[in-house]
């Protein structure tokens, strides 16, 4: 019975573990034998993000983060852009030159750089296109079904080092070997292994200032507390999703049922279908002369993200007019 006991659970653990020593041995021919394609992309929330390469700025690792070695960039022509990694080693650095590639390579023969990382630039139908550069960190939010020993088993074989786990299960992890293309190969590897829920390197992103002169008036947008006795983060979080790459969909028509919508510099016409007026006189839903709450209805929907009035929460779908009442005090209760 000893024996046969014995028996069951050698064959149980083989066939759990089995899994893990396939993936070691694919892992290894896959990584050993990849040549990266053309296409640049991550994954963000379930959406193939593009990138595409830009030539603005630069990720470099400095062998070490000191005023000499700071200095140093500066007598380059290298400005820098903000310090990332726990002591600062990894810098974002822009060149006064375009011979940005030779200061950089100059700087490694003399053993200042260790390495460097290319910058990326997120391509999207509409709204900003943020710059960010993938350094040597991925964040891993792995399948419930992954015990513990199988996710180290996984990320010793990648050659990966864990450097935090946060209290949601997050995992930040360091990819050792160099290169951006490398880490974000590595965070699509997770996701597309179907090993995590989400997994996307852990990017130095370009700041982009909100400059719609009412934006930060939207505190039902982002509330960090601007609008007296407002509540900070009661809000829907619409940047959590821009910053994405969502904007809205171009196919999809909003109908707004109020007193009328006309296009105006942050509401364009090619944004609106043709619309309609009910009742008697007929129309194309045009407001009146005193008509303002369609348009302001039409406006927190969806407003182009530019330099003035306010921003609209999906500026990429388009709006329909159906105007069902005007300046008026009493209307139909049917129309």
């Amino acid at each position: 019975m000893r024996h046969l006991l014995f028996i069951f659970m050698f064959l149980y653990r083989l066939i759990r573990y089995s899994w893990i020593l396939t993936l070691s041995v694919l892992t290894v021919i896959f990584f050993s034998s990849i040549t990266f394609s053309q296409e640049s992309y991550y994954w963000y929330k379930g959406r193939k993000i593009s990138l595409t390469l830009t030539s603005e700025f630069t990720g470099i690792e400095l062998r070490q983060n000191n005023q000499a070695t700071r200095n140093t960039l500066n007598e380059n022509g290298l400005i820098t852009h903000g310090h990332f990694g726990q002591d600062g080693r990894m810098v974002v650095v822009q060149g006064k030159s375009d011979k940005i590639g030779v200061r950089i390579t100059d700087l490694r023969r003399e053993g200042k750089i260790v390495r460097s990382f290319n910058a990326f630039e997120s391509t999207t139908n509409l709204g900003p296109k943020y710059k960010m550069i993938p350094f040597d960190e991925i964040l891993v939010k792995f399948k419930p079904h992954l015990i513990e020993t199988e996710i180290d088993q996984v990320i010793s074989t990648l050659g990966l080092t864990t450097k935090n786990i946060d209290k949601r299960g997050v995992y930040l992890l360091r990819v050792s070997d160099p290169g951006s293309m490398r880490t974000i190969q590595m965070a699509n590897y997770f996701y597309e292994e179907d090993l995590a829920e989400w997994s996307e390197p852990n990017f130095a992103m370009k700041i982009i200032p909100h400059d719609d002169s009412l934006y930060i008036r939207q505190w039902y947008l982002l509330n960090l507390g601007q609008i007296e006795n407002s509540v900070p983060l009661v809000d829907i979080r619409a940047p959590h999703v821009w910053y994405g790459g969502t904007f809205g969909d171009s196919n999809i028509v909003v109908a707004v049922l109020d007193d009328g919508i006309e296009s105006h510099e942050d509401l364009p016409a090619s944004r609106l279908v043709t619309g309609w007026t009910a009742g008697w006189g007929g129309g194309v839903g045009t407001p009146s002369t005193g008509d303002a709450h369609g348009e302001a209805v039409a406006g927190i929907i969806g407003a182009i993200h530019n330099s003035i009035g306010i921003r609209g929460i999906a500026p990429g779908v388009k709006l329909m007019s159906i105007k069902i009442f005007s300046n008026l005090e009493f209307a139909y209760a049917n129309c």
